[in-house]
């Protein structure tokens, strides 16, 4: 099984976002990193690629979401939209997917989204995970703050998973992993980053 990070920051640049990151990296002994809001130009892609000691590197259509991978794994990307990237993985014979989720913050360009991954659900029998920020929540309780939630806003992502065939793979730590960082009286809290796989990547590797 490949040892992989999803890495959420505001930015890779920073020495102490780096520096992280490369720790993580050697402690872990990591074959697949993503990061979410690089907030780098394209064109330095390859020098971080490098600096991490990957062999591969790819940045989505609108630059928001950065891969990483070793060559063991013969990473491939199937799929680059806006609002996700789908990789084809091959480790030690082992195929599966990964779809790496950044969603926008408006419920209706989200839809696309939703599309998006039940069609790949109809076609697919093998390992897959679908993971990141989804910018939905699933339940009232995972927003705490602000206004209360209201469900239905959360209807498409909801039957997306169910139609999709996932299952929530749960958490440790936190289960709130969104903050605004406003005033404690307008703080809100929400749960918008969460892992979900099909039935055959749970048999395989939960």
């Amino acid at each position: 099984m490949i040892k992989s990070l999803i890495w959420n920051i505001r930015g890779i640049k920073s020495h102490g976002s780096f520096d992280r990151l490369m720790q993580l990296k050697r402690a872990h002994n990591l074959s697949f990193i993503a990061v979410m809001e690089p907030f780098c130009r394209r064109f330095k892609l390859d020098k971080f690629r490098r600096r991490l000691g990957f062999d591969f590197a790819h940045a989505n259509s609108n630059n928001k979401i950065w891969l990483f991978s070793d060559m063991a794994i013969n990473c491939t990307v199937i799929e680059d939209l806006d609002q996700h990237v789908t990789c084809s993985i091959n480790n030690n014979g082992d195929n599966m997917y990964i779809t790496i989720i950044y969603a926008k913050c408006h419920v209706h360009l989200r839809e696309e989204l939703w599309d998006s991954i039940k069609n790949f659900a109809e076609g697919n029998t093998s390992p897959w995970m679908v993971v990141e920020d989804f910018n939905s929540i699933t339940d009232p309780e995972e927003k705490k703050g602000g206004v209360a939630h209201n469900i239905s806003k959360s209807m498409t992502f909801i039957n997306c998973i169910l139609d999709s065939g996932l299952i929530d793979l749960g958490y440790s730590g936190s289960p709130l992993t969104w903050c605004n960082g406003w005033a404690p009286r307008r703080r809100i809290w929400a749960r918008l980053d969460r892992a979900l796989a099909n039935s055959e990547w749970i048999q395989n590797f939960a």
